[in-house]
């Protein structure tokens, strides 16, 4: 009984005055190493007539099917053998991969120095190192592999890294970060816990001064003047007007940064959808009035603001905001798995200079 065949091609000779080409197909039994037949010629004809001619049961006894990665052979497969699993020849699919990295290699020399390769230029000399075998590689050959990585990553003299390297190292982080979706029974128990982040039509009326955090700032001097006019505005409880107060309409005046502070800060009416989502985040879903008793961070810089009134909006049922209880929670599950990653690849590699969180063992996620 044969449960895995093969197919192989051969070119045994070449014949007359054009030296044309004459090939054979191997049929092979993979499990037991045995030759079952030589066909004349790889043409799908030929293959799909021997299989066949083969005993009533046999094509269906087949579980795997090995090819070289001719599309002759797969269409054989699929037409002759359609429930055996194909897989390819490792030796063919190991040439592919380091034809592929060839091609690369040459690309990159032209666009990096504008020519081909030659004997003095890093990449030609390494052409064959790099399509080697990692266990025939050398300690000398694995570190001048690494010096073509150095010299390749090449810091920007703004500091922002490149096109290729963000879509590389999202493409890692799609192959490496495992997130499963969130189990039925999570999504209610968080929407239950948290039903205030998931209301509709909730408003504030608030006001801020903002400390903007801008190129050349000293960020720790800009923090200090806004915790001093967050305590100034929380403990200094001077004439009113209306709802507002008169200390931090003048402070606002004073130190804001935005617009607003022409009139005391005032941001009128508010959205979640109308301030950047950092912002937000610490105004709504909250019954907190009055000065809040923390800095809010924003994109724009450090805020001190006063929520003077709320419209608390709509809770909605959990059928209703099923989609974005599920991304909320594929969110968090995404930070955390990348804490843990980049945890790890901390734990491996030699870092001098910065203290990272490193791990020594995978964490479960």
């Amino acid at each position: 009984m044969v449960n895995a065949v093969g197919l192989d091609e051969t070119l045994y000779v070449r014949e007359g005055r054009y030296r044309r080409q004459r090939w054979s197909t191997q049929v092979v039994d993979v499990q037991h190493g045995q030759l079952l037949d030589v066909l004349d010629g790889k043409d799908v004809s030929t293959c799909c007539a021997w299989f066949a001619a083969r005993a009533t049961g046999w094509c269906d006894g087949v579980a795997w099917a090995t090819l070289d990665l001719s599309s002759s052979y797969r269409t054989v497969f699929d037409t002759m053998l359609p429930t055996a699993v194909q897989v390819a020849d490792p030796f063919h699919v190991v040439r592919l991969g380091n034809t592929a990295l060839d091609e690369c290699r040459r690309r990159v020399q032209n666009e990096t120095v504008g020519h081909r390769g030659r004997k003095d230029d890093p990449l030609y000399r390494a052409r064959r190192r790099l399509v080697m075998a990692a266990e025939r590689l050398t300690v000398d050959g694995m570190e001048r592999l690494r010096g073509l990585l150095d010299a390749g990553d090449t810091a920007s003299p703004d500091g922002v890294i490149s096109e290729a390297a963000v879509t590389a190292i999202g493409a890692l982080l799609e192959q490496s970060l495992a997130q499963p979706d969130p189990a039925d029974e999570a999504c209610r128990r968080h929407h239950a816990a948290h039903q205030a982040n998931y209301r509709t039509g909730e408003r504030v009326r608030a006001r801020h001064i903002l400390f903007a955090v801008t190129p050349g700032v000293d960020v720790a001097a800009l923090r200090k003047r806004a915790e001093a006019a967050l305590l100034d505005v929380r403990c200094f409880d001077g004439p009113v007007s209306g709802k507002s107060s008169y200390a931090f309409g003048r402070i606002a005046g004073e130190l804001s940064n935005c617009p607003s502070g022409a009139a005391g800060g005032d941001l009128g009416w508010l959205a979640a959808t109308d301030c950047a989502p950092e912002f937000a985040r610490e105004l709504f879903g909250h019954a907190e009035v009055g000065v809040l008793p923390r800095l809010v961070h924003s994109r724009f810089g450090l805020h001190v603001v006063e929520v003077l009134e709320r419209e608390p909006g709509v809770a909605q049922s959990f059928e209703a905001v099923r989609g974005a209880v599920l991304m909320s929670l594929r969110q968090q599950a995404y930070v955390t798995a990348l804490r843990q990653y980049l945890g790890l690849l901390a734990g491996a590699a030699t870092i001098e200079g910065v203290d990272l969180d490193a791990a020594d063992t995978p964490l479960v996620q």
